[in-house]
């Protein structure tokens, strides 16, 4: 009669904790898509961030988060509560293959904003002239098709398959959908689609911020040898503008780059160490990584609204659209 009633217990247990991770994954999966489609909708709607090319990338990274969102933290979810897949091995190979498609642009996309701010940094009377919104789609689009390229195309072509007897079973097992990789592909795939983009990326802002600090200190190191006329206050008064909206700019994107970095490094690091160390970290630990860099994808819209132009922006389509449905 206690065995029973202990197994009953243990089962009520485990049946109120997937409801609490099931009602948890669903929130963060409304909120991502919820949060990603706004930023676009602002972008869109609102013409002063339609004119910079920066919005374009900020539009693909969040085109990217709502593909992790809609797609890809769902089926995820399920299958860490239910413990199979239930979609067939057809499905499994297209969502393993949107999961590191998204992951990949998301990464690589961050990469070209910190490019785009150098330029705008470097070289701010050329800037307009060298980024326009042109170019910035042609990047785009080269950093969807090197994505696809890196992430698409090996899993759909299989390259990425183990020979491990464990790794066998799961691939012929139509309800197993663990990525389980052979040794060259994680670390060549890790490299190209995060290690190499993320130093490019942390290198090139870091020469991003000491520019912007040079810059400022030139201005005020000018001001203080000439005195400020009335036509060197106006002067100033612009440059200090221009620099503390770059600087706000700068703080906002290197917020979203370190919570990328934060979220998704630690999985990529455990990944790779995983084929190395015949999958020495623990899977509970692992899945935990894998989790918080899906969860990623739900912070950046709240990171952008530190931004009062995005702010201003979410408010406007919001009550826009409001506004339209009651007028309806």
């Amino acid at each position: 009669m206690n065995s029973s009633t202990n197994v009953k217990n243990a089962n009520v247990l485990f049946q109120r904790i997937n409801i609490a991770f099931g009602t948890f994954f669903i929130f963060v999966a409304i909120i991502t898509v919820v949060g990603n489609i706004l930023v676009l909708g602002a972008i869109s709607s609102n013409k002063r961030l339609m004119q910079g090319a920066t919005n374009c990338f900020v539009s693909s990274l969040a085109c990217a988060d709502l593909l992790i969102g809609a797609l890809i933290i769902p089926p995820g979810a399920s299958l860490m509560l239910t413990g199979y897949w239930s979609a067939g091995s057809t499905m499994c190979a297209v969502w393993t293959s949107i999961d590191v498609l998204s992951v990949t642009a998301s990464i690589e996309t961050l990469c070209a904003i910190a490019i785009d701010r150098y330029v705008a940094i470097t070289s701010p009377l050329r800037y307009q002239s060298i980024m326009t919104r042109r170019r910035a789609y042609i990047i785009i689009i080269c950093v969807w098709v090197m994505s696809a390229t890196i992430s698409v195309l090996p899993i759909n072509l299989g390259w990425w398959r183990s020979d491990d007897p464990a790794a066998q079973t799961c691939y012929d097992d139509p309800t197993c959908c663990d990525f389980i990789t052979n040794k060259y592909f994680a670390v060549i795939s890790s490299a190209f689609s995060t290690y190499f983009p993320l130093i490019i990326m942390i290198f090139v802002y870091n020469r991003v911020l000491k520019e912007a600090e040079r810059q400022v200190s030139l201005i005020i190191q000018r001001d203080k040898q000439h005195g400020l006329n009335g036509q060197n206050l106006q002067n100033q008064a612009k440059n200090l503008t221009v620099s503390i909206s770059e600087k706000r700019a700068l703080k906002t994107l290197g917020l979203v780059m370190g919570v990328f970095i934060m979220c998704w490094l630690p999985f990529f690091i455990a990944n790779s160490l995983n084929v190395l160390c015949d999958f020495c970290i623990p899977n509970p630990l692992f899945l935990f990584f894998n989790w918080l860099g899906y969860i990623n994808s739900t912070f950046n819209p709240f990171l952008y609204s530190r931004n009062p132009e995005f702010m201003a922006a979410y408010k406007n389509f919001l009550f826009c659209k409001m506004g339209l449905s009651l007028h309806t």
